[in-house]
C-alpha cells in the first residue's frame, strides 16, 4: 500500500510536459586576439595632470548563456577572464621637472564573482546591456620617476623607483554593450566597456588608469535541449526526473554531459533549486 502511494505521489511530481522552451548550457567563448584589444590611459596628476596611452591585443575567454540558442532573447553573462598579449608602456614627461617611465605586465580583469552568474538581460536586435558589472584586475605597474617629479613622489609618499600591485586598484564597476549572431551551432559576441579606477585607491589625487575595452569572441553552442528532458524525447516525465536527482551535487558541484538538461537554472551546477524549477514546470496540480 506505502508503495502504491509512494508511486502515486512521483506520478504526480513528474507530470509530463511538452513543449518547454531549448535552453543550451554556459557556453565558453574564446577570445579573438587579432579582433580584440584594450587601449590603456595613465594620467598622474602630481605637480600636473600628464597622460599617455598604450595598447595590447586581448586574450581570454568569455562565459555566457542563451536562454534559446536557436532565436536567444536573453543573455546570461557566467565569467569573463581577459589577459593582456603584450606588456604596456607609458611615459609622461613633465619637462625640466622630470620623467614618469611605466611598464605594466603581465595585466588580467576578470568578473569578480563568478561563482554567481550576473542575471539574465533581454536581447534587442541582438544587442544587450550589462550595467554594474563587479570587476577585478591583477598585474604589475613597474615605474621609475626622475627630477623634481621623483621629490613630489617622495612627499606624497611613495618610492621614486617602485612596483603597484595592480590587484590593489578598485575598479568602478563596469557597464558592457554587446551584440551577438548565432548562426548554426556557431556563437559569436561584440563587447566595448571602459575599465577604470584610480591607480592608488587610498590616494585618488595621485592618479587614474582607465581601459577601453574592445572583445571579439566566438564559440560552440552545444546541443540544446528542453528543460528537464534527460532523455532528448522531448518530453519532461519520470525517467527524466529519476535522472534529474542522479544528477544532483548540490550548488558550485558542476555539471556536465546529459545533466547539463537538467541544470534548469543555468548556473553550472544541478541542485533543490533545480528540483524546484523542474516542479514548476508541471501542469495540472
Amino acid at each position: 500500500m506505502k508503495v502504491a502511494v509512494m508511486m502515486r505521489v512521483v506520478s504526480i511530481l513528474f507530470v509530463v510536459f511538452v513543449g518547454a522552451p531549448l535552453r543550451a548550457g554556459p557556453i565558453e567563448l574564446v577570445i579573438d586576439q587579432t579582433r580584440s584589444s584594450a587601449s590603456t590611459e595613465l594620467c598622474l596628476t602630481v605637480l600636473s595632470t600628464a597622460c599617455d596611452t598604450d595598447t595590447s591585443p586581448l586574450a581570454g575567454t568569455i562565459t555566457l548563456s542563451l536562454d534559446c540558442p536557436s532565436a536567444p532573447g536573453e543573455i546570461t553573462l557566467h565569467d569573463f577572464a581577459l589577459q593582456m598579449v603584450d606588456d604596456i608602456g607609458f611615459v609622461l614627461d613633465y619637462g625640466a621637472l622630470g620623467q614618469f617611465n611605466g611598464t605594466g605586465q603581465d595585466i588580467t580583469l576578470h568578473y569578480a564573482d563568478p561563482a554567481n552568474p550576473l542575471p539574465p538581460v533581454p536581447l534587442s536586435d541582438d544587442t544587450f546591456v550589462y550595467l554594474d558589472i563587479p570587476a577585478l584586475a591583477a598585474g604589475q605597474l613597474d615605474y621609475e620617476t626622475t627630477g623634481a617629479l621623483c621629490l613630489a613622489f617622495n612627499l606624497a609618499g611613495y618610492e621614486c623607483v617602485d612596483a603597484i600591485d595592480l590587484t590593489t586598484i578598485e575598479l568602478d564597476p563596469l557597464d558592457i554593450d554587446g551584440s551577438i549572431g548565432v548562426s548554426g551551432s556557431e556563437v559569436d559576441v561584440v563587447l566595448d566597456t571602459i575599465i577604470a579606477g584610480p591607480v592608488d585607491p587610498d590616494n585618488p589625487d595621485l592618479g587614474s588608469m582607465s581601459i577601453s575595452v574592445r572583445i571579439v569572441a566566438s564559440g560552440t553552442v552545444p546541443p540544446p535541449c528542453c528543460p528537464g528532458d534527460l532523455t532528448g524525447d522531448d518530453r519532461v516525465e519520470l525517467v527524466d526526473g529519476v535522472r534529474l536527482i542522479a544528477c544532483l551535487a548540490g550548488p558550485n558541484g558542476g555539471v556536465e554531459g546529459p545533466c547539463q538538461c537538467a541544470d534548469l537554472d543555468a548556473d553550472s551546477d544541478v541542485d533543490l533549486r533545480d528540483f524546484a524549477d523542474f516542479q514548476s514546470l508541471l501542469e495540472g496540480l
